[in-house]
């Protein structure tokens, strides 16, 4: 969050002063877009002159609270009361969605926070996904902005980073930064724990425009590139986990040989189009990324692309091998999503490559099934010492609430926001309804969280009952949320798992300095960016299946030659170049 010098606070002061450790409330001067009474009130008739309101501190602990474990990190349960009177309804627009949500306005949360915060709120469902639920769809949206016909506040609308530079600069939503430092004090205990949290927010020109949504999610780090076996057919071939690539190599041999499955159509190694081999099996020869990032990564500040590197030469090579042995086949490459988990659920897969067990076999809630009996494979040290995880140490995030040109009271947003980021606002917009009738409640003395610590909180299903909850809309799920999560130990628990699964990854991370953050490109750039990556990335992908089953010769100094020449044509150094320039530009 930037410093603006018309404001007597700096960010240090501001944070010290709410963070919720007793200090008395601060003045600020405010400047925006609407002129505030000093009871937090905004009439917006004059939007030039200044008024010193109070800044607004964390609320007490509340009675109905959980225990916290030693070394939480999070929102807690506290008491907040009412800061408007209702006597103004104000337009929001937000997603349509009938699994969830159902009817906004009858919808559980919807009538709760409006107690809570005594704001009146008129709910526009539209529809934002298509018709196939794989691209985002916001021609409604846009005709709304082109018509000038806007609400006085988007919640849960997919607008990209780029878009909301673009409109915030152009002046369709408010910029915030002035209205954080004194009415969300929740949001500024959230930069405490998220120092990177405020730099995040900020738009392309320093600006912060909306709320953002955090999920700090451990198994997330890792799941681009984490690899399985199954437990029982190792034990039963008297195998180890292997360490290296020849220790793996040996035991996909071993998988075909001996057929654990006893089908006699063992597949000792799957993946299938979802799922690239690059970030598991590059990364024993060179710090690869996550499919997000391009195949992008830093070095000493410089942006580098890993997929024209000797390095990764010597991981095709290296699957060749495996290719060689008639143990990686082309269906590796192209099994669909069904046909994997078919496998899967047939018992004939040795090791595969998914995002979590679900994509290779059903999930339940037995012990003992399937599903459990797969197990993480770490990382393998590669023939020159390279022993890394594909890990990203960015959190999730999204920027859910953005106020519009429109609303003459944004203050009284930016507390509507602040008010769900308190955490039982937050359990009641996920989890739907609180107590034993409900869907969540706080967990008992002596059961354990994600971690193993004291719990904080449990649930029943996920989602909520249709019309309890919002899901995952202005989420706020820090590490404390996450790990407090009850694990139960008289059945499986599949958060639990995949914690789990984790911590085997987490020590192989790359450093921190050489992961990409996600970049925001600017309207000028973002044309040139996608055109590239639009012939970039699949021809990449496609070289790796055809350098690895011997389509293209690995071994072959013409054809490496031929396919760095062709990466050559289709800009890759532009590619590379324009992806600098935009990480130098990213807000500091």
């Amino acid at each position: 969050m930037s410093d603006l010098t018309s404001t007597p606070l700096t960010r240090r002061r501001v944070l010290t002063a709410t963070a919720g450790i007793g200090a008395s409330a601060v003045a600020a001067t405010w400047l925006g877009g609407c002129s505030p009474s000093s009871d937090g009130s905004s009439d917006g008739n004059n939007p030039g002159n200044d008024s010193t309101v109070a800044v607004k501190e964390l609320g007490p602990e509340a009675a109905d609270k959980p225990l916290y474990p030693d070394g939480y990190v999070g929102a807690k349960a506290r008491d907040y009361k009412p800061f408007t009177d209702g006597s103004k309804t104000f337009k929001v627009v937000g997603p349509q969605n009938t699994t969830t949500i159902g009817d906004w306005t009858s919808n559980h949360f919807s009538k709760w926070i409006e107690q809570r915060t005594g704001m009146k709120v008129e709910y526009q469902a539209v529809l934002t996904t298509a018709a196939d639920g794989t691209t985002q769809d916001l021609t409604k949206i846009n005709a709304m902005i082109a018509a000038g016909d806007l609400p006085d506040a988007f919640i849960g609308i997919p607008f990209s980073p780029a878009q909301i530079s673009l409109y915030g600069q152009q002046g369709l939503f408010q910029p915030l930064d002035d209205l954080i430092k004194i009415y969300a004090p929740e949001l500024r205990a959230a930069f405490e724990a998220y120092p990177e949290l405020p730099t995040t927010l900020k738009s392309l020109d320093g600006k912060t425009y909306g709320f953002k949504a955090l999920s700090d999610c451990y198994h997330c780090k890792a799941s681009d590139g984490r690899a399985w076996v199954r437990q029982d057919y190792l034990d039963s071939m008297g195998a180890s986990m292997p360490t290296t690539t020849e220790e793996l190599r040996e035991l996909l041999k071993m998988f075909k040989a001996k057929d654990p499955s006893g089908t006699g159509k063992m597949v000792p190694l799957a993946a299938g189009k979802q799922n690239r081999l690059d970030p598991y099996f590059m990364n024993s020869f060179l710090e690869t990324p996550a499919p997000t990032y391009g195949w992008m990564t830093l070095a000493d500040g410089k942006v580098r692309f890993t997929a024209i590197q000797p390095e990764w030469r010597e991981g095709l090579r290296y699957l060749r091998t495996l290719y060689d042995d008639g143990t990686l086949t082309e269906s590796t490459f192209t099994a669909t999503p069904e046909e994997l988990l078919a496998l899967g659920n047939q018992g004939r897969i040795g090791m595969a490559r998914a995002y979590y067990q679900g994509m290779i076999t059903d999930l339940s809630d037995k012990p003992g099934d399937t599903w459990t009996k797969w197990v993480p494979l770490p990382p393998v040290k590669g023939p020159a010492g390279v022993q890394k995880s594909c890990w990203s140490d960015n959190l999730l995030t999204g920027i859910p609430l953005l106020i519009t040109n429109k609303c003459t009271n944004p203050e009284l947003f930016v507390q509507w926001g602040d008010y769900m980021l308190e955490l039982t606002a937050q359990l009641m917009s996920y989890g739907g309804d609180k107590g034993e009738n409900g869907n969540w409640d706080w967990a008992k003395e002596g059961e354990t969280g994600l971690n193993g610590k004291q719990a904080v909180w449990y649930n029943k299903k996920y989602p909520a009952p249709v019309g309890q909850g919002w899901g995952q809309i202005l989420y706020y799920f820090p590490k404390g949320f996450r790990e407090g999560q009850r694990s139960d130990t008289s059945k499986p628990n599949y958060e639990k798992y995949l914690y789990d699964a984790t911590t085997p990854y987490e020590q192989y991370k790359p450093a921190r300095e050489n992961q990409l953050p996600t970049l925001i490109y600017d309207d000028a750039t973002a044309a040139e960016q996608s055109t590239l990556s639009a012939a970039v990335t699949p021809f990449v992908t496609q070289s790796l299946a055809e350098f690895a089953t011997g389509k293209k010769d690995v071994n072959d100094n013409a054809a490496w030659q031929g396919y760095l020449d062709a990466l050559d044509k289709m800009g890759i150094q532009q590619l590379v170049d324009l992806t600098q320039k935009t990480y130098e530009a990213m807000p500091k």
